[in-house]
């Protein structure tokens, strides 16, 4: 008995503690949404229905007189922290991507209509209006998007063409019934998890001072994460800020010799300053960190190429072609090491193959052009002359 009454005590505890409590609730009698997770309450009109859907917060239905003339989605979009960084990617990536969370490929025709922002009760919403087709119906979208903490709530109202009107005041009912609720702080993990998802978002689309921002946001949290200092140093050096490049990718090798990417990017700042001894001095050490990346020996063959250090580029190329015999780029720099040592019958072999196995290497048919006039093969060298791009040949 006494056991019993422990464990019922435990239960009671517990579940005014909320550990049972649902992320997300809705309350049909108050014609509420609530989400602990989203940070966000919505309390409705009466005539809208409400309904939980997967891959969403909740869907509901606008159906005053038994006709749905309006859908509302509600999508948590989770490590986008702010609503500047959601409408710089707006800018970035084309409609059906962006909205993939929400159409789920069941929607077609995506055109944009506009796109700009909204002040409501104090908040400020991304707005965009767009239009595009559901199982072969042309419908007209709304959707609003809000930042809460480091998600993004984003409200899709959907109207199909025939019945769309009234949207503005449809809308507007909705978004004055929405309140910010408490919810827990981000961890430190969180924060620069986010921040540095942005950061590598804006390093591929090579917008540098948004990736630097970001990474800085994310370091701010995480001062000691090795790989946030050397994404810092990529985008500075590809910004062409090279000393403060190397602070980032010394900070890192500072905080461990053993991260071949870091000393990479230090060898890719010695080489812009013209410092090539001590640039070949950190590729080679990235190499023994990471014996099975091609890419460094690839760059460390060209260094010693530039540094008319042709036998340890040969050596190097051929180091990389023994742990990795399928590298086109590899057969490539060691052909382009024999050409500089006249030993033309073995560019050509070497050439020859970097063309099998990477047939769209230009600059290989212009070496073998050079090749095989040496060789005084004038037919090969005419047709390899003919396919070689001069704007793209080696100089």
């Amino acid at each position: 008995m006494n056991k019993r009454f422990s464990m019922a005590l435990i239960c009671v505890v517990l579940l005014l503690a909320g550990c049972f409590s649902k992320p997300n609730l809705i309350d049909e009698q108050k014609h509420l949404f609530k989400s602990k997770e989203a940070g966000i309450a919505i309390t409705f009109p009466p005539q809208w229905r409400l309904s939980s859907s997967k891959n969403t917060l909740f869907v509901a239905d606008l159906n005053p007189s038994g006709t749905t003339i309006a859908r509302l989605t509600a999508i948590l979009r989770r490590n986008i922290p702010s609503l500047e960084d959601y409408r710089k990617a707006e800018t970035l990536l084309p409609l059906p991507q962006r909205l993939q969370e929400f159409s789920q490929n069941q929607i077609s025709h995506f055109e944009t209509i506009s796109t700009g922002t909204l002040e409501r009760k104090g908040e400020t919403w991304g707005e965009s209006v767009w239009m595009g087709q559901r199982d072969g119906i042309a419908k007209i979208f709304h959707s609003y998007t809000i930042a809460i903490g480091l998600n993004l709530v984003q409200l899709h109202f959907e109207f199909p063409a025939p019945f769309y009107e009234n949207q503005k005041q449809i809308i507007e009912t909705v978004l004055d019934g929405v309140a910010r609720t408490a919810m827990p702080t981000p961890s430190k993990e969180e924060y620069a998890r986010a921040y540095r998802g942005m950061g590598e978002f804006y390093k591929s689309k090579e917008l540098w001072d948004e990736a630097i921002r970001s990474f800085q946001e994310a370091l701010s949290k995480k001062p000691r994460d090795i790989d946030l200092h050397v994404l810092l140093g990529e985008s500075y050096l590809k910004k062409e800020e090279v000393d403060l490049a190397f602070e980032a990718f010394q900070t890192a090798t500072k905080l461990t010799s053993q991260n071949a990417r870091a000393y990479e990017g230090l060898a890719d700042v010695y080489f812009k300053k013209g410092q090539a001894d001590q640039g070949i001095l950190a590729i080679k050490r990235a190499v023994g960190i990471a014996p099975d990346n091609a890419s460094l020996y690839v760059k460390l063959g060209e260094a010693y190429l530039k540094q008319g250090r042709t036998q340890e580029s040969i050596s190097a190329y051929q180091k990389l072609l023994k742990r990795k015999a399928e590298s086109a780029e590899g057969h490539l720099g060691l052909g382009k090491a024999y050409l500089t040592v006249d030993l033309y019958e073995q560019a050509v072999l070497e050439l020859e193959q970097a063309l099998k196995l990477k047939p769209d290497l230009n600059e290989t048919h212009c070496l073998l052009a050079k090749a095989y006039t040496q060789l005084e093969s004038t037919a090969d060298a005419d047709r390899e002359k003919r396919i070689c791009r001069p704007e793209t040949a080696p100089s």
